[in-house]
């Protein structure tokens, strides 16, 4: 809703200073006309009303692809973190990590994404935290953070092999199923970033 503001904003000032530049070229060349017979006078001016216009043009071009750059930074950088969860969660299944590891790991990069999301959501993403998407995403990290803590918390009470393995197994299999979801909608959070470039 912002960005088709913002769009419609410079849509708007780009065509205002478009017709500004047709009245003052009309305005200045009745005026040249009736002081002289000088049709140097008349280009000269022509030629800095369309300067004008060009540096104004140009200064909203600029503005647009900064915001873009800034968008399109921002996307790489939730990719490559989302990504990261999920790389963390496989190797400790894979690896068999420590939990405490595990955890320390995990929260760091919920940290960063959260860090990253909040840092840009209000001048580049207005709205970003309250699409569906993003929602299910959050709810998928604090699903996997919370799952991946009480696990920790119970291997870290009780620190028999027995318990550890049958706690080690039950968090594989409970993570396993979240972390299927997550990497599907994942990239349905990435489209909704998308949408904003």
């Amino acid at each position: 809703m912002v960005d088709l503001r913002n769009r419609a904003v410079d849509f708007l000032v780009k065509h205002f200073y478009y017709l500004l530049l047709i009245l003052l070229t009309g305005i200045l060349s009745q005026f040249i006309v009736k002081t002289s017979d000088s049709t140097p006078a008349a280009l000269a001016q022509l030629g800095f009303l369309f300067a004008v216009f060009q540096f104004l043009f140009v200064q909203l071009n600029n503005r647009q692809k900064k915001y873009f750059d800034l968008r399109y930074a921002f996307f790489k950088d939730v990719v490559k973190q989302l990504h990261a969860i999920s790389d963390i969660i496989q190797q400790a299944m894979l690896l068999d990590v420590a939990p405490a590891e595990t955890m320390n790991k995990l929260m760091s990069a919920a940290n960063e994404l959260s860090a990253a999301i909040n840092a840009n959501e209000k001048l580049l993403f207005p709205g970003l935290l309250s699409t569906p998407s993003a929602r299910t995403i959050n709810e998928q990290i604090t699903a996997l953070l919370n799952r991946t803590s009480a696990y920790h918390v119970s291997v870290s009470n009780d620190e028999s092999e027995a318990h550890a393995v049958i706690e080690s197994t039950n968090w594989h299999n409970e993570t396993r199923i979240i972390l299927k979801q997550f990497n599907k909608d994942k990239y349905t959070f990435f489209n909704t970033i998308r949408g904003y470039l």
